[in-house]
């Protein structure tokens, strides 16, 4: 008796001060205090009906809360708590699907929409209603298909919450949402699941549910979670080229949204124009560092079909985030009877892939506080370790060289155009290049060895090596005498590409026609018509072409092989007769990649893509930028910090490029460098399908490469082995720490700058350590 009258005493005391209490202003989170300030000092707000309250210090803007503002009333969720493990807390609204990720070491808060975000005075209707929103859509309405590729975009906030469309059940560890677009008949159900990492998101793609003439085509899924505002410091990192970061409230006012396919473009759309030069994105991955905490995304399943897409705050946005879209279809918009005055724009879309399985993304929020992008790259380095095989490798560094052989030029006899194999350069003359340099090169990558040059005549052609370049005894001759310096001799081709031949073995569009794929003018971008275009291969047709490679290297002793191509190219072929969709590519590289190791052939790469790791010994052109999205602030080496020590990576040839930039970045990231070369005078190249070596002679090279050896390898050789353990750049000057104590700044300012009482020189580097 005496308990009840002390807690009616204590109600009846917190009725009075709260009901004597003037309101001031509002506040509302997801489903937390709605009534407003109860008292000030700092602030009091408090649900008058719940008496659910949180107290606001008014200088700093912290809120402490009596129970968690994201926290659903629903009885059969305690608190709004939905899973609880030893590192994590997950809260969820059972109304709404919104969740709260909550680091229990830490207390780091992620919200899968920003918790704020309807006290947001910067963002547009629009732009809040998608931050506000777990799932974007975009869909074709199927009767215009023929005539448009323009799609409607919904976001799940205006499609299903506002629309009594979204139901919420608990499930072992979690929650499932499934998102009803009422309007447009499409239903999608999500899983979203803790583990001791963070938490998992999943696309159930086979319960998705298209019930009247409305396609879907794409997914972005959870484009906020995460995301930085305007109080926050931080910056998203994007995984374009070798990485890019985007500061929080950068003040850009450019109102642009970036988005790019992971893996690479779509090689079954046909391109007029190719603008300037991009970066692809090679590794499925993406963040946000936000007051010094970590948000890092692995896409784990269904990454050959994802995008990466980030908002940049701006002039219409308040918040900066990164999330993937899930790509379904494929839209392309093809020009008929182009040279007629009947031209017109035919509109297509491709059928729902079949994918076998789901879309995973798994998010990584068990850092330690002030972790940064080295940790991001640190947490995926262990993710490729567990589940790619990767494995540490010693090597020896030094110079790589890609040297060219057959090109085939255009000849006459008597009026008749014919074509005619010429060499640059032949193997005997390779011996020759090397011997000037003595031990300095470490690799050779000879490109041109089949005949008609670095581009197939034919599929599943050519395979031996021509007669031209001196042909097999010329090549075993130059492997022997290139070993006794320790360089390695690699014969290069990409496999994908052809000139002519039978066009049943061609890429198709989505009208079953063959694409064509052009080389392009660097002065206006345009298809240079002088040039021979030529086709990608039908995917299907890889394991036979690979096998037929494979059999004459192994009949031949080859032991070492790069190929281009097959690393860096996913894509799909939608030929009424062999299909081949995008989502299979991978695994079918990957398959062929395990048949060259068991048979003990080193296979080196061109620029790879995640699911190359593990199965290759070398890198070539590993990126060393980004694509130069204006949202971006800053590049960062993020491929080499997750690779480096385990597969040795070397830079595009120097001599192509900007040089002196080139040669830092490559410093600046621990990689060997590497020219293009030819024995010949290079004015044979004007005109030419190699016209872009320039200035490739190797006598014009000779001092230069000498040179930047002298400079640069016996720091190399310290370091190539090593695994980055830190990095940071400020002021045009970057620092990278390795494991064994051996610290590099690089300064690309013009002028030098003095860096913790050491002056580095201006376009220079310095090494401090062992």
């Amino acid at each position: 008796m005496k308990k009840s009258k002390l807690i009616f005493l204590i109600l009846l005391s917190v009725i009075i001060v709260l009901s004597a209490s003037p309101v001031y202003s509002t506040e509302n989170a997801l489903s937390g205090v709605e009534n407003g300030v109860v008292t000030q000092n700092e602030n009091l707000y408090a649900d008058i009906k719940t008496g659910n309250f949180y107290l606001e210090n008014r200088k700093t803007g912290a809120k402490w809360y009596s129970a968690p503002n994201d926290a659903d009333s629903d009885p059969e969720v305690e608190n709004g708590v939905v899973a609880q493990n030893e590192n994590f807390n997950l809260y969820a609204d059972m109304k709404t699907g919104n969740f709260c990720l909550e680091n229990r070491k830490t207390r780091a808060k992620w919200y899968s929409v920003p918790n704020d975000a309807d006290s947001d005075t910067v963002s547009k209707a629009a732009t809040r209603m998608l931050l506000t929103s777990q799932i974007v859509i975009e869909c074709i309405y199927e009767p215009d298909v023929g005539t448009t590729i323009n799609t409607q975009r919904v976001n799940s906030r205006v499609g299903c919450v506002n629309n009594d469309g979204v139901s919420v059940e608990k499930i072992d560890n979690g929650i499932r949402v499934i998102y009803d677009f009422k309007e447009y008949s499409i239903v999608i159900p999500v899983k979203y699941t803790l583990t001791n990492n963070g938490i998992n998101a999943e696309i159930e793609i086979e319960k998705i549910e298209e019930k009247d003439e409305f396609l879907l085509t794409s997914i972005n899924l959870l484009p906020s979670f995460g995301a930085g505002g305007q109080n926050d410091s931080g910056y998203a990192f994007v995984p374009d080229g070798s990485g890019a970061l985007v500061d929080f409230n950068n003040g850009k006012t450019v109102n642009e949204t970036y988005v790019k396919p992971v893996y690479g473009n779509e090689r079954a759309v046909e391109k007029d124009t190719v603008i300037g030069t991009d970066e692809s994105i090679y590794m499925p991955v993406f963040g946000i560092h936000r007051n010094s905490e970590n948000l890092f995304a692995i896409i784990t399943e269904g990454d050959s079909n994802a995008s990466i897409t980030c908002l940049n705050a701006n002039d219409d946005c308040g918040y900066t985030a990164v999330s993937s879209i899930l790509n379904l279809r494929a839209l392309t918009l093809k020009t008929m009877f182009a040279n007629t005055t009947n031209r017109r724009n035919v509109g297509g879309v491709a059928e729902l892939h079949s994918f076998k399985g789901s879309y995973k993304v798994e998010y990584f929020a068990d850092f330690e506080k002030n972790a940064d992008y080295t940790d991001m790259a640190a947490r995926y380095r262990e993710y490729l370790i567990k589940n790619y095989e990767l494995e540490k490798e010693k090597h020896n560094p030094g110079i790589n060289l890609d040297v060219y052989g057959i090109l085939q030029t255009q000849k006459q006899f008597l009026g008749i155009p014919y074509k005619k194999d010429i060499a640059l350069t032949t193997f005997s003359q390779l011996e020759k290049i090397v011997s000037e340099f003595g031990d300095k090169i470490s690799m050779v990558n000879f490109f041109g060895w089949q005949k008609g040059g670095a581009i197939n005549l034919k599929p599943l052609k050519n395979t031996s090596i021509s007669s031209c370049v001196g042909g097999k005894k010329s090549y075993s001759k130059a492997t022997s005498k290139l070993e006794e310096n320790g360089t390695i001799l690699n014969l290069a081709t990409n496999p994908l590409i052809y000139k002519k031949g039978e066009k049943s073995y061609a890429v198709k569009d989505l009208y079953n026609t063959p694409v064509t794929t052009n080389q392009y003018l660097r002065s206006v971008y345009t298809a240079n018509k002088k040039l021979d275009s030529y086709y990608y291969i039908n995917p299907i047709y890889i394991n036979k072409i690979m096998d037929k490679y494979l059999k004459y290297y192994k009949n031949n002793q080859i032991k070492n092989v790069a190929f281009d191509g097959i690393s860096s190219d996913t894509y799909s072929s939608y030929s009424s007769e062999n299909k081949f969709i995008r989502e299979d590519f991978p695994n079918t590289v990957r398959e062929n990649l395990i048949k060259y190791k068991k048979d003990g052939i080193n296979v080196t790469v061109y620029g790879a893509n995640a699911y190359c790791f593990g199965l290759v010994s070398h890198i070539l052109s590993a990126p060393m930028s980004s694509g130069g999205s204006l949202i971006f602030d800053r590049d960062i080496p993020f491929y080499q910090i997750v690779l480096h020590g385990y597969i040795p990576m070397s830079s595009v040839p120097l001599n192509q490029t900007d040089e002196s930039v080139a040669f830092l970045q490559a410093v600046e990231a621990g990689m060997e460098i590497s020219y293009s070369c030819i024995y010949s005078d290079s004015s044979l190249l004007t005109g030419t399908e190699y016209e872009k070596l320039y200035s490739s002679t190797y006598t014009l090279l000779k001092d230069n490469i000498s040179k930047k050896y002298k400079q640069y390898n016996e720091l190399l050789e310290k370091i190539s082995n090593s695994i980055i353990v830190s990095h940071s750049t400020f002021n045009n000057v970057a620092r990278t720490d390795y494991e064994n104590g051996i610290s590099v700044i690089v300064n690309y300012n013009d002028n030098p700058i003095t860096v913790d009482g050491i002056t580095v020189p201006a376009k220079n580097f310095i090494s401090i350590g062992e």
